[in-house]
């Protein structure tokens, strides 16, 4: 990595249609994060949310909404496709930061939360 190149941390979002027993949007949708945990521990790391592969083309990611209130997350822009997100974070605190990736159901007109936890973990010397 040269000096002007930040480490990447990519997060890939799975979220389907279910017919019960899903986790958000009254348990007719089923999401999961990869990694499950979300630990950032370089300073600063460039985040990249995005849908994995096999999420349907009419989900699209509409917000992104933060806890940040240690102001870690910054330059945070979603594609013009709306399948991802990106951001810098400066991870030079130790906290949690609860997130909330809103989702558009196109096909159904329904918005979803989808909320993972970050611990940031910055390594000292």
């Amino acid at each position: 990595m040269s000096g002007s190149e930040k480490p990447e941390l990519v997060v890939e979002l799975s979220v389907a249609a279910v017919d019960s027993g899903g986790n958000t949007g009254r348990g007719r949708y089923f999401y999961s994060f990869t990694p499950d945990i979300i630990l950032v521990t370089q300073s600063p790391t460039k985040l990249v949310f995005k849908f994995s592969s096999e999420t349907e083309s009419h989900f699209s990611m509409q917000d992104f909404v933060t806890s940040d209130s240690k102001y870690q997350l910054s330059e945070v822009v979603k594609s013009t496709d709306g399948r991802s997100f990106t951001m810098l974070n400066q991870n030079t605190q130790k906290t949690l930061i609860s997130i909330s990736v809103l989702v558009k159901d196109t096909k159904m007109d329904v918005l979803i939360n989808c909320d993972p936890q970050m611990p940031n973990i910055p390594v000292v010397g």
